[in-house]
C-alpha cells in the first residue's frame, strides 16, 4: 500500500534577544524546530512526510494547485500568511506570482486535506473566556460556556456542510 503524502509547512523560527550586562550589550540569534517530534514520530508509519520550513516556505511552497496536488494533505502550523503571499519574487523584483493562500483554497475544495494548526489561538481565547466567567460568576459557568461553544460548533459545522452539497 502507498504511503500517504503530507506536506508540513512551518514549525521553525528564529528569535532574537538583546543583552546588556551593565555597560556591555550583545544580540543573539538562535534557530528553532518545532516539528522533530512529530517528524521523528512519523518517520516508520504509513506516512511520507515532507517538512518544510518557515523560512524555506517562502521559495519553496507550490506555486500551482498541481504542485500541491502531489500530497494527499497539507499541515499549516506557526506560519504567518506574508511567508506565503511575499515571495522574494514579489518584494525584491517587483514580480507577480500566484496567490498561494487562493491556491491552498482551491487545493481543500478540490478534496485535498487540509489543516491549519491554530490552537495557540484557540487556548488564548479559551483560557480569556473560562477566566472572566470564572471571575465574574462561579466555577460552573466556565462548563456552562465550554458547553455552549461546543453547541455552537456543531450547529456551524453542521449548517456549513448542508452549505457545500
Amino acid at each position: 500500500m502507498a504511503k500517504k503524502k503530507l506536506l508540513l509547512v512551518g514549525e521553525s523560527w528564529v528569535s532574537t534577544a538583546n543583552h546588556v550586562k551593565g555597560w556591555d550589550a550583545f544580540s543573539s540569534v538562535t534557530f528553532h524546530l518545532g516539528a522533530e517530534p512529530l517528524v521523528k514520530a512519523l518517520a516508520d508509519s504509513p506516512f511520507e512526510l515532507t517538512y518544510m520550513k518557515a523560512h524555506d516556505a517562502a521559495t519553496d511552497f507550490p506555486s500551482s494547485l498541481k504542485g500541491l496536488q502531489q500530497y494527499d494533505a497539507i499541515l499549516l502550523s506557526d506560519i504567518g500568511s506574508n511567508t506565503l503571499l511575499l515571495h522574494p519574487d514579489v518584494w525584491l523584483n517587483g514580480n507577480t506570482v500566484p496567490n498561494r493562500l487562493k491556491l491552498i483554497r482551491d487545493y481543500a475544495e478540490a478534496g485535498g486535506g487540509l489543516m491549519v494548526a491554530v490552537i495557540q489561538l484557540a487556548i488564548a481565547l479559551g483560557s480569556t473566556a473560562g477566566g472572566i466567567a470564572f471571575d465574574r460568576y462561579s466555577w460552573q459557568s466556565t462548563f456552562a460556556l465550554s458547553g455552549i461553544v461546543l453547541l455552537f460548533a456543531a450547529a456551524l459545522t453542521f449548517l456549513l456542510s448542508r452549505l457545500h452539497k
